[in-house]
């Protein structure tokens, strides 16, 4: 999949956010919570890290299913160190890596024909995953994780946040904080002049 240039996206995308377009105030979107999933463990060698930078980024997996029913895997394209940007066939998407455990994703619809129904981040052998925020204390050198949060967006329908895949540093049991995969679905088509902004925390596989 061709992705849009990034040296004009950027600059367009943050118009859009300062516009005040991503303001929930204006807005029937619902946040169903967070949902944590047990099941099959992603088994690592060494260890995890809170501090991360935008480097792996493009090798971060991303799945997006369109409402109908076909997939997309688009892949990020670093912007900076702390930011990268991705562009589908009726979307795009910013993340910006805020603080140690502080990442924003920002997902617009482009007004393209078509829409998206869920939105899935890693589930394979990348080395960003995904942190919440209990157990605490949870798995060693994860550091402090967050739970996603909703900071604004625009649409009719209601999303959860789904994690899957615990991370299990060796032969010892995982502590459930840590996560290979972060899903977002959605119960309704996301479409024209839809957003959705988020935080949460991500760590590293070393």
């Amino acid at each position: 999949m061709s992705l849009f240039n990034a040296r004009h996206f950027v600059p367009s995308l943050l118009a859009f956010a300062t516009a005040g377009f991503i303001s929930s105030t204006a807005s029937a979107l619902v946040f169903g919570g967070n949902f944590f999933v047990p099941g099959l463990n992603r088994i690592i060698a060494t260890n995890v890290v809170q501090n991360m930078s935008s480097a792996n980024l493009p090798a971060l997996p991303v799945r997006v299913t369109l409402c109908t029913g076909a997939v997309e895997a688009p892949a990020f394209v670093v912007t900076g160190p702390t930011t990268a940007v991705l562009a589908g066939s009726c979307y795009r998407m910013s993340i910006t890596i805020a603080s140690p455990d502080q990442t924003r994703l920002l997902i617009t619809h482009t007004g393209a024909p078509g829409g998206i129904s869920r939105v899935e981040l890693g589930g394979f052998a990348q080395k960003v995953v995904f942190d919440r925020r209990n157990p605490n204390p949870g798995t060693g050198f994860s550091g402090t994780g967050r739970d996603v949060a909703v900071l604004g967006g625009a649409g009719p329908w209601t999303v959860n946040a789904r994690w899957t895949s615990p991370i299990q540093i060796g032969t010892m049991p995982a502590r459930g904080d840590v996560y290979n995969k972060l899903t977002f679905d959605f119960n309704m088509c996301f479409v024209s002049n839809n957003s959705l902004y988020v935080e949460f925390d991500t760590d590293e596989v070393q």
